[in-house]
Formats: C-alpha cells, sequence, structure tokens
C-alpha cells in the first residue's frame, strides 16, 4: 500500500465530486430526510477554494494515481471577546472510497490536515460528522473530540434557495458567528 496525501488541484474536482456523491448516497440510505437534494454541498466549497476566495485546505489520497480520498477545512477568524480570538479550522469533509476504506486513508487525511492547520496558524480545529458514520472514528483517534450533540427533525422538505441567497459557506460562517456569540453570552452570564 503506497498512499501519499497531497494538496488538491482543479483537476482533482471530478474524483473528488464522485466520492462526495458516494457519501451522499451513503448518507441517504440512512437520513433520507435530511439527503433529498441530488446536489453536491462540496461543488461549491471547492470552487470557493481554487477561486482563492475561502482560506483553508483541500486535501486528496492517492493510490497508483487514483484518488482515493480526500478532506478539506475552511479558515475563519472567530473572535470570542475583546482580547481572544481563535482561528477556526471547519472540516468540511472526510471522505474515503468504500474499497479503500479500513487501511488507514483517512487517517493519514486527517492527520496531514492537523500539521497544515497547525502551519496556517489555525488554533481550533472542529467537525461537524453524522452519527454513526467512520468519520467520527477517525476524527477522536486524532484528538477532534465530540464536545456537543444536535438533535434535528426534518420539519418540511428543502427548499429551493432564494435568489441571492446564502450560499452553504456564508451560512456556517453566520452559524458560527452566531454560536460565539452565544458563547460569550453564557461566559459573560457564568462570570456575572
Amino acid at each position: 500500500m503506497s498512499i501519499s496525501v497531497r494538496p488538491a488541484t482543479r483537476a482533482d474536482t471530478q474524483a473528488i465530486l464522485a466520492l462526495s456523491r458516494q457519501t451522499l448516497t451513503a448518507h441517504r440510505e440512512r437520513f433520507p430526510d435530511h439527503f433529498a437534494s441530488p446536489n453536491v454541498p462540496a461543488e461549491e466549497f471547492l470552487a470557493e477554494f481554487f477561486s482563492r476566495r475561502r482560506p483553508g485546505v483541500v486535501l486528496v489520497a492517492e493510490e497508483n494515481g487514483e484518488v482515493i480520498g480526500w478532506t478539506a477545512y475552511a479558515q475563519f477568524d472567530v473572535p470570542f471577546d475583546k482580547k481572544r480570538s481563535d482561528v477556526l479550522g471547519l472540516i468540511m469533509d472526510i471522505t474515503v472510497a468504500s474499497h479503500a476504506q479500513n487501511r488507514g486513508v483517512g487517517t493519514a487525511l486527517i492527520d496531514t490536515l492537523v500539521s497544515r492547520a497547525k502551519e496556517a496558524g489555525v488554533t481550533l480545529l472542529q467537525a461537524d460528522v453524522w452519527m454513526g458514520g467512520p468519520s467520527a472514528g477517525i476524527l477522536e483517534r486524532a484528538g477532534i473530540t465530540p464536545v456537543k450533540t444536535v438533535h434535528d427533525r426534518r420539519l418540511g422538505p428543502q427548499r429551493k434557495a432564494p435568489p441571492g441567497g446564502q450560499s452553504l459557506m456564508q451560512w456556517l460562517a453566520m452559524t458560527i458567528i452566531a454560536l460565539v456569540v452565544l458563547l460569550v453570552g453564557v461566559v459573560i452570564g457564568l462570570v456575572i
């Protein structure tokens, strides 16, 4: 097994999207209410990353010239209070081809991502993973441990985004900011 991990290039886009479709298919089987859309969110993220509008890293794992996995993080500056802030690396995805799973590919991807994030000055890595999936174990072995659980219930079908609506990345950024504001409020409440 000769697996190498390297930064992704535009030439890797179709292989990354194919892997993402594989993951979405598996998620649709387990969580049909949450994955009704045929769209692959990775496409928008990759376009933003390769155009350099989004700081972060996209990595691929390769074996004998074949892309067999990928992971990425987007980078955000998140103020905590007037004196402190974090450089957040939000892990967007980690996907390994089904025929390459359980061979250390995911671990190699995450270990490289953690190294690159440290080099880029990231102070906090976070990931949002689906319960029961293989990503949770890979992340935990890399020291990225669960700190919260999100419970949800779909109340209606997803709707088409309005013209000029937020991209996935804009929504994630706003969600992170809202969570930080909430956390600051809790900390202030505890101090008072």
